[in-house]
């Protein structure tokens, strides 16, 4: 069993470079053997001027990592948060906030839009599914958990 979550470090810092190079060069420890920093997020203001959060999750398995990658914007447009995932963010989905009966984060998808440059079209829900998914920090076990439907 895995022990306390550490007390997050913040640390806050210009850097003069765009963040698509920032983040490419602090998520592979090989480019800079000599210190390690890996965001697992970053907020900022896209070029668009809206409030913007993007992260990487690292999953480890017992056969190998796998990766995901999402950025999170809230459009005004749409009225909802919408997340685009994937390296290239080829997909839009749809997501309703809210708080479950215990105070957690649920967060629920709906509509999925795929883009690849000037191609752009709703995905059929036949061929995809829906996500529940539920965030909460627990008391009794001193960990953040995270429930996904």
């Amino acid at each position: 069993m895995l022990g306390p979550v550490p007390p997050a470090v913040y640390v806050e810092i210009d850097i003069a470079a765009d963040l698509p190079r920032v983040w490419e060069l602090t998520q592979e420890p090989s480019l800079h053997q000599r210190w390690d920093l890996r965001f697992s997020e970053i907020t900022y203001r896209d070029v668009f001027g809206r409030e913007t959060v993007t992260w990487l999750r690292c999953f480890h398995l017992p056969a190998r990592t796998r990766k995901f990658d999402a950025t999170m914007i809230y459009s005004e447009k749409r009225h909802r948060i919408v997340d685009y995932l994937g390296s290239h963010q080829h997909l839009a989905i749809d997501i309703e906030l809210g708080v479950d009966e215990h105070g957690g984060l649920r967060l629920r998808s709906g509509e999925q839009r795929f883009y690849e440059r000037r191609v752009g079209f709703r995905f059929p829900m036949a061929l995809s599914g829906y996500a529940d998914v539920r965030e909460w920090w627990s008391e009794e076990e001193e960990r953040y958990r995270i429930e996904s439907r």
